[in-house]
């Protein structure tokens, strides 16, 4: 009898953890799809608001800040993409919203 509870309780975890990783799959999916359909326009540096100049200035202190754009996310807010250059002379880019938080890719 207990083997028999056993089993059904193994079959049923088994049969629902497929459906919760499939689900888990599709949303961390959309999300990078919303994210590559965001449509950048360039702008100058000195437009940036002063909480992302700020920011950026204590993320990334051996940086400078070469170009930057603007888009619109899903929900309105704007998102900053920052292209920056540390004394070695490698790049990387740095997403923000309006107030300095960091927009996560």
């Amino acid at each position: 009898m207990k083997k028999s509870i056993l089993m059904m309780f193994l079959a049923a975890g088994f049969t629902t953890a497929p459906t919760f990783f499939t689900s888990a799959n599709a949303i961390q999916t959309k999300n990078v799809f919303l994210q590559d359909q965001l449509t950048y326009i360039k702008i100058d540096v000195k437009d940036l608001p002063e909480e992302v100049v700020t920011a950026v200035a204590k993320d990334y202190t051996e940086t400078v800040l070469k170009s930057a754009s603007v888009a619109d996310d899903a929900t309105g807010k704007k998102v900053y993409k920052l292209s920056l250059e540390d004394s070695e002379g490698a790049e990387s880019v740095a997403y923000y919203y309006a107030d300095g938080t960091k927009f996560i890719v």
